[in-house]
């Protein structure tokens, strides 16, 4: 479990951005002088314009990388103090250990039934203390309550921050592997040949300049016209005269990305009264775009709040939609929130202190974290800051449950605080690639390179898992892997127990 002590990070940050200065200042310097050579039109000759090559083929990218990637390292660093006080705790030497949660919910369990023995007591007027004492007991037991549970709220907000935060600086530091690796091809002094006095960056392995000046490919364009389009679920489908193959599947996912960032618009002339009869189920409670699966009166009443707002947005797809039948709907609206959590509570469905019911919740859930994306419960849950820490689990477990995500077994291992995660058995493996021992103690950003040149390039929305097996490393959506608390190859003692 996580665990911070602010002053430490606030000093380190103090110490980064301070260094980080001093050598921006050095290499805008080291640039400048560069800049003068290449335009420097009096010197000629063989050796003067080999070197201008390398400098600006090899020297001006490095220079430019660095730069920028200490630039984005200071922001990241300074955004996470700046996020740990706004979201969690704002005091200047806070010491946060989340192992303390189960301890605290202990305590807590302690002093409730402690007090309903004092209120028993007062009530019945019983008791060998007497009734100043008692009060005075109690008001204490209150007290010392409303304090563990503030600090319970501080540790619980920190386990959201600390999930939200993991990884910020992979980036970036990915990047600078890149740059290290250049330096040292720079260093190795491969380019200048000793006979000629002359340079040839043609002589060095570039293979890490392509990722620091990624080749800038055309992006394909559509004309949408040529296609039709079919609406499946949530997502259009396109074809061309029947037929669905490679090209048409590349078009519906240009097509679905266009509606989602806004560049293109389903107008009311595209789609009939699509809009219209839409809202109009959603007052019987059906799911025009799904109808197998019924709508909550929850569900139904923010679409029909779309109407009255004279719009609605689905999935970011900007559909407009003619106002026929609104004043109808307006009359016939009666739902309310609290209606409808008494409802579910009356069909037996639970509703969490969100308002949500359970189901809904653990669909939220699974898709959030099917998107293979950072995120909170604070953040990126409907009132996820409402939630307990035990609502938080039923919810992931209900997931499970309902097989809206899969089930990863974790085997107990002695010593061990999690034990070892089977992604495989539960399907959430995609690649297996063996890790050559040279590798076992490098830095994630070296490992997770090679072994993405090994699977056909780094593959979007997935991470690598060190197994326990040394060397074995799986290929599993980023997502499932970081809900599953596990220990692994890098866990301490592990075969891969190293610097990450």
């Amino acid at each position: 479990m996580p665990r911070i002590e602010i002053g430490e990070v606030r000093y380190f940050v103090e110490q980064f951005l301070r260094e980080s200065k001093r050598l921006r200042d050095a290499l805008r310097d080291y640039r400048k002088a560069v800049a003068k050579l290449v335009a420097d039109g009096e010197i000629k000759g063989e050796f003067v314009d080999s070197a201008k090559s390398y400098y600006e083929t090899v020297h001006y990218p490095i220079i430019d990388t660095t730069i920028e990637c200490l630039s984005e390292a200071d922001r990241i660093l300074k955004k996470y103090v700046q996020d740990f006080e706004s979201q969690v705790d704002d005091a200047f030497d806070s010491r946060l250990d989340s192992d303390k949660l189960d301890a605290l919910y202990a305590e807590i369990r302690r002093s409730e039934n402690l007090l309903d023995d004092f209120t028993h007591a007062m009530d019945s007027m019983t008791g060998n203390l007497n009734l100043g004492q008692q009060i005075g007991m109690k008001l204490g037991l209150e007290t010392s309550m409303m304090q563990i549970k503030e600090e319970i709220k501080v540790l619980e907000r920190y386990l959201d921050f600390e999930h939200s935060h993991t990884n910020v600086m992979h980036d970036v530091l990915s990047r600078m592997y890149q740059v290290k690796t250049g330096v040292n091809e720079i260093m190795a002094g491969k380019a200048f040949n000793a006979t000629t006095h002359t340079y040839d960056s043609n002589k060095m392995q570039l293979g890490w300049l392509n990722h620091l000046v990624p080749e800038k490919k055309p992006k394909k364009t559509y004309n949408f016209d040529d296609y039709t389009k079919t609406l499946e679920g949530n997502y259009w489908i396109l074809s061309k005269n029947g037929i669905t193959n490679r090209e048409t599947a590349e078009a519906s996912i240009a097509y679905n990305d266009g509606l989602k960032d806004g560049t293109i618009k389903v107008t009311s002339e595209e789609t009939g009264d699509f809009m219209t009869d839409y809202m109009l189920d959603a007052m019987k409670g059906i799911n025009t775009l799904n109808p197998d699966v019924s709508l909550t009166k929850a569900q139904s009443f923010s679409i029909i709040a779309g109407v009255l707002i004279s719009g609605v947005a689905m999935k970011g797809r900007s559909i407009k939609y003619p106002k026929i039948g609104v004043s109808k709907i307006k009359s016939d609206l009666v739902i309310r929130e609290g209606k409808y959590e008494k409802a579910a509570r009356k069909a037996g469905m639970q509703v969490l202190n969100n308002g949500k019911t359970l189901d809904d919740m653990a669909k939220t859930y699974a898709d959030t974290v099917r998107k293979n994306q950072k995120w909170s419960w604070q953040k990126s849950i409907p009132d996820g800051d409402k939630l307990s820490i035990k609502e938080k689990k039923l919810i992931k477990d209900t997931a499970v449950s309902q097989a809206l995500l899969p089930k990863v077994e974790v085997k107990k291992v002695e010593g061990m605080k999690f034990g070892f995660a089977d992604f495989k058995s539960a399907g959430a493996v995609k690649e297996t690639v063996e890790l050559p021992k040279a590798f076992w103690k490098k830095t994630d950003a070296e490992q997770f390179k090679w072994l993405d040149e090994q699977v056909g390039g780094k593959q979007s929305g997935m991470t690598w898992h060190h197994t326990e097996t040394p060397g074995k490393m799986e290929l599993v959506e980023t997502g499932i892997h970081d809900i599953v608390p596990h220990n692994g190859g890098r866990t301490s003692g592990m075969w891969a127990d190293a610097p990450r």
